[in-house]
């Protein structure tokens, strides 16, 4: 099997253009950072956060029990607690009587 290169003087060519194309080429712009995820659960509800890692969760009414994959206790919380996620496993989140939360990102 041989292993065809481009010739040097095609090199010589295309690179300054690549360059040059580059330079000229708009900035992407950033992405716009997302404030707090609102969400309301009914009593008995759960919901899923696949990889929650350093997010925030902050009780805003009601009670919630979180447990997280791989983590040996489980939280409750009460109106106006929070809990930051230490781990990157997936966490659960259930309202024992409907609640009110948000989710801060990391």
């Amino acid at each position: 099997m041989n292993l065809i290169l481009p010739s040097p003087l095609f090199l010589s060519h295309a690179l300054p253009r690549a360059i040059a194309a580059w330079r000229l080429a708009p900035a992407r712009p950033r992405p716009a950072t997302l404030g707090p995820v609102a969400l309301a659960l009914a009593a008995d509800a759960i919901r899923e956060l696949p990889q929650p890692q350093r997010q925030r969760i902050v009780c805003v009414s009601g009670v919630l029990w979180i447990t997280q994959d791989w983590q040996c206790q489980d939280i409750v919380l009460m109106p106006g607690q929070s809990y930051t996620v230490p781990g990157r496993h997936r966490l659960l989140i259930q309202a024992l009587e409907s609640a009110r939360l948000q989710i801060h990102a990391a």
